[in-house]
């Protein structure tokens, strides 16, 4: 055991009680590693059962899918380990402070962009490149798992010239986000399989219907993990309660949609991560929450761009919901020494 030089830990021990595992896991992680970046400290993430159940159990923590994001472990001892409560983490971090990387549009006004119904790309570049550096510098998967996704992505994409990467969120999708419909996608997946010879479609999705609709629709040119999905809007993890079963799912749709040449998602943590593992889809994706400003690639037939459009619109796209708004309470923080007043575990 290789122990860091003396100083304080900053200890993640979960965020809010119903995040599932790409915003407990990945966009959680991401922040507490700027916060202790911003303070210099010494970060280690363990994660609490009681803070969150959906994600974690006494088989299921950080050390079942990744490695260490430092050298430091509790027998390691520490002059100051900070362990902060999980209101430090949601709402403050997760929704309020400006710094903080998000998965799309929510939580405190000032941190958001004025048009929330319009894809701002200096917005999210800014975010994707802080939340990729973290992710590259901090966050490893475990070397046998990753060798077992890799094997994956042979088995279903390694021959093919091309790889689109396709997530279709169709459960429980809340907090301001609209359900984006499977002929929004058509029209974009019909573009890139006709514009690049020899290419396949990934794709990662919780829903029965979306990848039956996608592969009636495309055939043996779409590939994807055997993964459980639902049937309706019940969310997968409330159908498995094996949650490292549950989780490595979600990780290896993240892992191999990460790989994909080209991406297009919806508002998600989960496509967050995918760009967080490789940033160069900060510049080779499409957002298809918003109707406006939507990226627009060099293959892409513009006839292709107002198909989606225009469903969108005749189906009522355009009307989505702002997120909640947060109580007052929150918005005034107590600041001590530059930073926020944290729960000592052990001085």
């Amino acid at each position: 055991m290789s122990c860091p030089l003396q100083g304080t830990v900053l200890h993640y021990s979960g965020g809010d009680a119903n995040a599932a595992f790409s915003t407990l896991y990945i966009v959680y992680v991401v922040n507490a590693l700027i916060y202790a970046e911003m303070f210099g400290f010494i970060p280690y993430v363990r994660l609490d059962e009681q803070r969150n159940n959906i994600a974690v159990s006494s088989t299921t923590n950080w050390d079942s899918f990744f490695q260490p994001v430092s050298s430091f472990e509790p027998a390691c001892g520490a002059t100051r380990i900070i362990d902060p409560p999980q209101s430090f983490w949601y709402p403050r971090v997760h929704s309020l402070e400006p710094w903080a990387v998000r998965g799309w549009y929510y939580g405190s006004s000032d941190a958001l962009p004025r048009d929330r119904r319009a894809y701002d790309a200096a917005w999210y570049s800014e975010r994707r490149a802080k939340g990729a550096r973290l992710f590259q510098k901090y966050i490893r998967l475990k070397s046998g798992i990753k060798h077992e996704f890799d094997d994956t992505w042979l088995r279903l994409c390694g021959k093919a010239d091309h790889v689109l990467g396709v997530h279709m969120r169709g459960t429980d999708k809340a907090a301001g986000r609209r359900k984006v419909a499977f002929e929004e996608y058509r029209p974009y997946i019909e573009q890139y399989l006709a514009k690049h010879n020899n290419s396949v479609v990934y794709i990662a999705t919780d829903s029965k219907f979306y990848l039956k609709r996608t592969v009636k629709t495309f055939g043996r040119r779409v590939v994807y993990n055997l993964a459980l999905r639902s049937g309706g809007k019940k969310p997968v993890f409330e159908m498995d309660r094996n949650t490292t079963r549950s989780n490595l799912s979600v990780l290896e749709d993240i892992y191999l949609l990460s790989k994909c040449d080209f991406f297009l998602h919806s508002a998600s943590a989960l496509a967050e991560s995918v760009i967080y593992m490789n940033p160069k889809l900060i510049e080779n994706s499409i957002h298809l929450e918003y109707l406006r400003k939507r990226q627009t690639p060099g293959w892409l037939n513009p006839s292709a761009h107002k198909s989606s459009l225009k469903f969108a619109k005749d189906t009522k796209g355009l009307d989505q919901r702002e997120g909640g708004k947060l109580s007052r309470k929150y918005e005034r923080f107590d600041w001590e020494n530059g930073h926020a007043n944290h729960v000592i575990v052990r001085d």
